[in-house]
């Protein structure tokens, strides 16, 4: 029954200052990934897990291919060191598919499947004090459900989103006061959200969520959906249309990024049934429009069912299966230095020229020197050798290619050019047309004034 996992949440803590004598090479975390080597106890390998952070990553329970999870594992993200506290009070049934979500010092675990059913109860962990609690609610809790959203609002709401559940999948939405924890299931308005389990739900804002793919029960979405918490109200995301737009996927990860002052959310990973992608995109939230990453070295696998956190610009993915193998490993991109340079429609229109010529292995070199379309045409062979173009037959391809696509703009441009100059001719008999009516009208009026 368990397949896809949900959400997961973001944190944010000090960069010390024995991060530049970490062992990961800073060269290659200026253009890529990394996978650092890590000490201490690693967790097994697995998905459908959940993670928060709190100064430091602490993963919950999950799915190994064989069997359920209930261990808690914390990883420091800075000494790249795994350890297994030992913990107090009632361990929770193990699970996957669930959320944990962090409230203050605490880490709220909720719902998920053992394999055989569904669950809805509420766990928690006091981080601090390695203390796990029962909870005790009022008011009517979620239905037994998996890969469902759980997120934070406010400092005190936790929004539960969709999921599924036995021979069902939901777009109900209940919300959990952790203050004096209460359950409500809030009557909504506008277009209900499409079922949905799978997705990912990021905060944006004060008080929405933007809520993405996921799983209908029948088949994989790629569609944004605004949910309004202050409102409850379901509103629709003003998406540009543009061909950047991720497949459909479940099991991804999104995380909420700012990048030179402009708001982003970051999706990773996923699959939908038969392919696992580990591609990475970029909703930009200004422009309201799709940008893919596809400059970056050493990728991690393709995978789903992972956790994802970004902590002072940097994202750490742990874990995921690709539907044969499960993971454990740490991969961190960082974000500051590898989307300094973030693409626009300039880079992407490079991107698919390069594409549908052959050529997209070459992208990063484009890229890298900032060569536009608007570049293309002054571009030499000697420019090409020192981009680092390997071989002169491929630099001989690309000039072709921009000779071709030089014609093409000039047969453009021709015909503006007689466009411009047919528009000239009309407007200026329009204007000698409009002078004779004038004139034979001053005529005329002299004439009949002349014989009164």
């Amino acid at each position: 029954k368990i397949s896809l996992c949900a959400m997961e949440e973001n944190g944010t803590i000090q960069t010390p200052t024995n991060w530049n004598h970490s062992r990961p090479n800073r060269r290659d975390s200026l253009t890529g990934w990394i996978s650092p080597e890590v000490e201490g106890l690693a967790p097994r390998e697995r998905c459908a897990h959940s993670q928060v952070v709190f100064n430091q990553i602490v993963v919950y329970g999950g799915w190994t291919g064989f069997s359920m999870l209930s261990d808690l594992h914390v990883f420091d993200p800075y000494t790249f060191v795994w350890y297994q506290p030992e913990v107090s009070g009632p361990i929770p049934h193990y699970r996957a598919g669930h959320s944990t979500t962090l409230v203050g010092n605490k880490m709220f675990l909720l719902g998920g499947g053992d394999g055989d059913n569904y669950l809805n109860d509420l766990n928690i962990f006091d981080i601090k004090n390695m203390e796990w609690q029962q909870a005790y609610t009022a008011g009517i809790s979620p239905s037994a459900r998996s890969r469902h959203t759980s997120t934070l609002m406010g400092g005190n709401q936790l929004v539960i989103v969709g999921g599924g559940g036995d021979n069902c999948v939901f777009n109900d939405v209940y919300i959990l006061n952790t203050d004096d924890m209460s359950w409500s299931r809030p009557s909504v308005q506008g277009i209900p959200s499409i079922p949905r389990w799978g997705h990912s739900s990021t905060p944006i804002g004060e008080n929405k969520l933007l809520i993405f793919g996921g799983h209908d029960g029948s088949r994989m979405l790629n569609d944004c959906v605004i949910f309004n918490v202050s409102t409850l109200t379901w509103e629709e995301f003003p998406l540009n249309n543009n061909e950047n737009i991720p497949s459909p996927r479940a099991g991804h990860t999104a995380n909420y990024i700012t990048i030179k002052n402009v708001d982003y959310i970051l999706i990773f990973g996923g699959g939908d049934g038969q392919t696992i992608y580990n591609d990475l995109y970029l909703l930009n939230l200004e422009e309201f429009m799709w940008i893919r990453h596809d400059t970056l070295m050493n990728v991690p696998l393709p995978r789903c069912a992972h956790t994802s956190a970004i902590i002072n610009n940097r994202l750490y993915i742990f874990g995921g299966g690709d539907g044969s193998n499960r993971f454990n490993d740490i991969h961190i991109l960082d974000l500051k230095n590898v989307l300094k340079k973030t693409p626009n429609n300039n880079t992407h229109n490079i991107s698919n020229w390069l594409r549908d010529i052959g050529m997209e292995q070459y992208f990063e070199l484009f890229f890298n020197e900032h060569i536009t379309m608007e570049i293309l045409p002054y571009l030499t062979e000697d420019h090409l050798e020192k981009l680092n173009i390997p071989t002169l037959g491929a630099r001989l391809l690309l000039l072709e290619e921009i000779k071709k696509l030089s014609n093409s703009n000039t047969n453009h441009l021709s015909q503006i050019e007689k466009l411009s100059v047919l528009e000239n001719t009309v407007n200026n008999l329009v204007t000698a047309m409009e002078n004779a009516s004038n004139i034979l009208t001053d005529i005329v009026t002299k004439t009949a004034n002349s014989l009164k």
